[in-house]
């Protein structure tokens, strides 16, 4: 408490300028929102109100009191009084009281005589505020009276602590986008009337709205439930969950943006509020991708499930024309066995197709490499493929009649014979099936006489389950055959491309020795 501090009766002009200071400081809260523009315009404000021509403005940092604005005055914020060591300042920040003394921010420096402020809120002291009279000012005015100094205090204490709360809440909320931006979902919080809260890129790139107002907004798609039932726009989610106060819980819908679908799963809290619920947080999963693998593994599991049952009916009727032989006492029917045989073969190629798949997606396709005459091996398939292509010649052109390469013989018969049997299904006229080589490369071909395969397509076909027009025409294609092709022939260490030709023409490029 400062002694003498004297001046206690206010007229209505004096009264009425104290509350103008007071009023201009509290004003400052709401003109500034950087921390140092307000100190600085604290200080201007004071500075032309007291009889001073010098002010400082020090706040509380760790147990130690920090100056961070002055005037008239030549200090540094890496200044800093260790308030456990400092009894001047001590008491004066226990007892919140206006205080004369002779202070120093640099303790090798002799102290000045001022007037210390302590800055208060109702839970602490955030500082301290340092005011230096004039030589010859009177102190006794009604400008430097304590109990006015005293309310000066408190009132810069809560506007700086008003300041600290909001760039703390705004520093929580930078924060809080910066985690909602990174989550991979989509990410909405509205309020009951709809307004758009905080939404993120995820939840803008799914839905492709500029998400400001959901009642307002011109939706581009129309949703449907996971039945296909066209939903009205009441009955979306987000909307029914205000309507209702209830929280949806992974709903799958489908959207359609004219004709283009995206697959998503929507939940939505609502998030109680003083009355009832008045935001909602909702988060949009982007299922697309996992609807389309979804489609394609029943779509498969339905094409394989055909695929197999396919050589089973003829293959049963085979052997039951041959039991009837057998139980006739009659030979047995050569062509008959010939044609069982096929069945089994191509049974057999359907299982191993499947089998592949699996071991391609853990990463595991078996080449097992050794020498072999390559053209023995294609002359052994050349029946088979005249059998499968029915009227259609089938014919092997070689340069040598005998081709050794260090190769996996049963790996290289899925790979020709799917690519024959391709030929057989979508192309035309004659079937060349032509070997060439030099001392490092064994090269294959496979050309028939049907158009060629269309430029854009070249790399598209050796996709997986990838099915071209015609694939799709014929709906026994389970579009694995190119892709597993594709995998023996890298396992080789070789290529599979289709040539730039009129005709269609596939070519396999395999290295003679091991790779």
């Amino acid at each position: 408490m400062r002694k003498d501090s004297g001046y206690h009766e206010l007229g209505p002009q004096e009264a009425l300028e104290q509350e103008r200071v007071l009023s201009a400081i509290t004003r400052l809260a709401l003109k500034f929102r950087c921390p140092e523009e307000l100190y600085g315009a604290i200080l201007d404000l004071l500075q032309a109100t007291f009889p001073t021509d010098a002010i400082a403005l020090g706040l509380v940092d760790s147990g130690k009191l920090r100056p961070v604005a002055w005037r008239g005055l030549m200090l540094d914020t890496r200044m800093a009084v260790d308030l456990g060591m400092n009894e001047a300042l001590k008491p004066i920040l226990e007892a919140s009281q206006v205080t004369s003394l002779s202070f120093s921010w640099d303790s090798e420096l002799p102290g000045q005589a001022q007037i210390v402020i302590p800055l208060q809120t109702e839970e602490r002291v955030l500082g301290t505020l340092h005011v230096y009279p004039l030589a010859d000012a009177d102190t006794k005015t009604f400008l430097m009276d304590d109990g006015f100094l005293a309310r000066i205090g408190k009132n810069l204490g809560e506007v700086i602590g008003h300041v600290f709360v909001l760039n703390e809440f705004r520093e929580e909320q930078t924060r809080l986008q910066t985690l909602i931006q990174r989550i991979p979902d989509g990410v909405l919080l509205f309020s009951a009337r709809g307004e758009v809260i905080v939404a993120n890129e995820a939840l803008r790139d799914i839905l492709e709205i500029p998400a400001k107002n959901l009642n307002t907004e011109p939706f581009a798609f129309r949703m449907f439930s996971h039945t296909g039932q066209r939903l009205p726009r009441s009955e979306w989610p987000f909307f029914r969950a205000v309507r209702r106060g209830v929280s949806v819980y992974a709903e799958r819908l489908r959207l359609d943006f004219e004709g283009r679908f995206k697959y998503v799963e929507i939940s939505v809290f609502p998030i109680p509020g003083v009355e009832g619920f008045t935001s909602f947080l909702a988060t949009v999963k982007d299922q697309t991708e996992r609807a389309k693998a979804e489609n394609v593994k029943d779509e498969f599991l339905s094409i394989a499930t055909h695929e197999l049952r396919g050589p089973l009916t003829p293959l049963r009727g085979f052997i039951q024309m041959l039991r009837q032989q057998a139980e006739n006492g009659e030979k047995a029917n050569l062509k008959l066995l010939t044609k069982s045989e096929e069945q089994v073969r191509r049974l057999g190629r359907l299982v191993d197709t499947i089998l592949d798949l699996s071991r391609l997606e853990r990463g595991q396709i078996d080449i097992r490499e050794r020498p072999t005459d390559v053209v023995a091996l294609l002359r052994t398939l050349l029946d088979f493929w005249r059998i499968r292509a029915e009227e259609r010649p089938v014919l092997l052109k070689y340069e040598a009649p005998s081709i050794i390469a260090n190769i996996d013989a049963g790996r290289l018969d899925q790979v020709m014979t799917n690519l024959v049997e391709n030929s057989i299904k979508y192309g035309e006229g004659q079937i060349d099936v032509a070997i060439e080589t030099d001392t490092k490369v064994l090269v294959l071909t496979v050309r028939d006489q049907g158009p060629g395969i269309a430029r854009e397509e070249r790399e598209k076909v050796f996709e997986r389950m990838y099915r071209s027009e015609k694939g799709l025409q014929n709906s026994n294609s389970l579009g694995l055959g190119l892709y597993i092709s594709k995998q023996i022939v890298e396992g080789h260490g070789g290529t599979i491309r289709v040539l730039d030709e009129k005709t269609s023409c596939f070519e396999v490029r395999l290295p003679m020795v091991s790779h």
